[in-house]
């Protein structure tokens, strides 16, 4: 098979194995060992040695979104065969040298010794390697070096990202500036690369800012008499989601054309043939993809419209249209469906699941405990909590031991139960997950050995933050476990999935069990397991149907015998 995106005269890794094995200068064994990192690589990227371009660039995108855990790969071996991958190229004078890998020289090494941080060496390994290659004085660094050298990043390095490492490099430089001695008086541009269109408060009336707290206020309100407040104050996360949905929707709007001296109150962003603009905008940039985004959008809107604007009864009635329009279909995202995909396989769905206990032998078969050993026990307890008890992110970061965690009996002892009041949970639905003996023994473990090396004694968090008075955050903690999941055992999965998979585990056994899965995940509604699952009960069932034609297949006489009994005759006419 070719690669149709090559040009006919390219080189492909293909032509690349041939070079290496036809090159005298190379020993028998050092051709072997590249040639089994080219086919290494193949089998790693799923494509034969002739569709893939000898190209950096290619490969390094290729390998960005890959682990080796998802190869089969240990890290080790992973990182040699890019290390034997690209000394082929260098060898056959596909790209030039590691210029990161020149010495750091001249006044460059005077800098370096005067950094004030790992970090800071870190961030500033390649440029300083890079300037110093090619001549460049500090004081004569610009952005056009900078871009130069991001584009250096892009051809002849396996860097992730090369825009992250130029924009780190242009931030940390300018930190510097002040702090380092001798550091040049230079002010380098931090890039943008994402398509940022929503716009500070400060490029709006101040009047429209006062508008949108006001609302905040009003919807924040724990008043009980306040009859035009809502009947239950919003949480503190759904307010700064409303405020930010609104400066959205203003953004959109002049992204639209329209001067911001228009938008003097909240009731000039809820005006339908506005919102239906706001609407346009945001599907433009899906592809005119109904989007779940928009959607939530219009459904805020017209609230705002009907409720606290108070429009005439068209206008709000006229956005949930518009909803419908924009809505996507009910049941799982393509990329929540995608994930799950692999999880079918109960090998994986195994995997997953044992992943704390995994982490829990690897840990404490250590003679000495460290923090990064901490850190692991921390991700082994929280993946353990969300096997059992698949609650949300945000209230999975904010266990609290003394509140969230009931113990039986004093002392962290006897069986353990995880419980929220019903303000805490994001649909005010109260939870409690009686926890199996290994989970409540891996929580114990950790609170004695473990959480002390993560937090001062004062913080009571079963998963603490910088702070002692406050969780980590949630999205640090989401990030943290799926990133464990995925360099371990190859799955990309992340925190909310795991509510997803419940639906997998109860309707494989129990078709139709939508009760169970919604008591389960706390849902308000039993409508809402149904509307999310269906799609996937449908395929559960035709599976366990499917099963049963292959069951009738197998043997024959049941099959006549199944045949009489559904026309109603005996089996001597057969």
């Amino acid at each position: 098979m070719e690669n149709p995106f090559i040009r006919k005269d390219a080189s492909t890794l293909a032509n690349v194995e041939s070079a290496i094995s036809n090159d005298a200068e190379l020993s028998s064994a050092r051709k072997a060992s590249l040639r089994s990192a080219l086919n290494r690589l193949s089998k790693a990227l799923n494509l034969p040695l002739t569709s893939i371009p000898a190209d950096v660039d290619f490969i390094r995108v290729k390998l960005a979104r890959l682990t080796p855990a998802e190869v089969g790969l240990t890290p080790r071996r992973f990182s040699t065969v890019k290390s034997e991958v690209k000394f082929a190229f260098k060898h056959l004078g596909l790209i030039g040298g590691s210029t990161y890998l020149h010495p750091i020289t001249g006044p460059w090494g005077e800098l370096w010794d005067v950094l004030p941080s790992k970090y800071a060496k870190t961030t500033f390994s390649r440029l300083f390697r890079y300037c110093s290659k090619h001549g460049i004085q500090p004081e004569a660094v610009t952005d056009k070096v900078m871009d130069d050298f991001r584009r250096a990043l892009e051809v002849e390095t396996f860097v992730k990202d090369p825009r992250v490492v130029h924009q780190n490099n242009a931030r940390v430089w300018n930190q510097m500036r002040g702090k380092v001695v001798g550091w040049p008086d230079v002010v380098l541009t931090v890039p943008r690369y994402a398509d940022h269109y929503i716009r500070d408060w400060s490029t709006f009336p101040d009047s429209l800012r006062a508008d949108v707290d006001a609302f905040l206020a009003r919807q924040g309100s724990d008043d009980l008499f306040d009859v035009e407040g809502p009947p239950k104050p919003l949480k503190v996360q759904t307010l700064r989601k409303y405020g930010y949905e609104l400066r959205r929707t203003a953004s959109i709007l002049i992204e639209c054309g329209h001067d911001p001296a228009t938008l003097q109150s909240v009731g000039d962003l809820v005006v339908s043939d506005r919102v239906a603009e706001v609407l346009r905008f945001i599907l433009s940039r899906t592809g005119r993809k109904k989007s779940q985004s928009a959607s939530d959008l219009a459904t805020l809107l017209a609230k705002v419209a009907k409720y606290y604007v108070k429009v005439p009864a068209e206008e709000p009635d006229r956005i949930k249209r518009f909803n419908t329009r924009v809505r996507p279909s009910p049941g799982l995202s393509r990329k929540n469906r995608d994930r799950i995909t692999p999880l079918r396989d109960p090998v994986n769905l195994a995997k997953l699941f044992m992943l704390p206990n995994k982490i829990h032998k690897t840990v404490e078969s250590k003679l000495k405990s460290s923090r990064s050993d901490a850190l692991l026990m921390q991700h082994a307890v929280g993946l353990s909590v969300l096997t059992y008890a698949p609650i949300r992110i945000s209230n999975l970061a904010s266990l609290n031991c003394d509140h969230h965690l009931q113990w039986t009996q004093q002392g962290q002892s006897g069986e353990l139960v995880i419980d929220f009041d019903g303000d805490e949970v994001k649909n005010n639905q109260s939870l409690s997950f009686p926890l199996p003996r290994d989970c409540a023994n891996l929580i114990r473990l950790y609170l004695r050995k473990y959480r002390p090396l993560l937090a001062a004694e004062s913080s009571r968090y079963l998963f603490p933050g910088p702070f002692s008075d406050r969780p980590k955050r949630a999205d640090t903690l989401s990030k943290q476990l799926s990133r464990r999941i995925r360099t371990t055992i190859g799955l990309q999965v992340n925190p909310h999935l795991y509510r997803h998979l419940v639906h997998i585990i109860v309707l494989q056994r129990f078709p139709g069990a939508y009760a169970m899965v919604s008591r389960i995940l706390g849902h308000k509604s039993l409508q809402t397991a149904i509307a999310n699952y269906a799609a996937e009960d449908i395929n559960i069932s035709m599976q366990a149907f499917q099963d049963l034609i292959q069951e009738v297949r197998s043997n024959t006489a049941p099959l006549r015998n199944t045949h009489a009994a559904a026309y109603g005759f005996e089996e001597r006419h057969f």
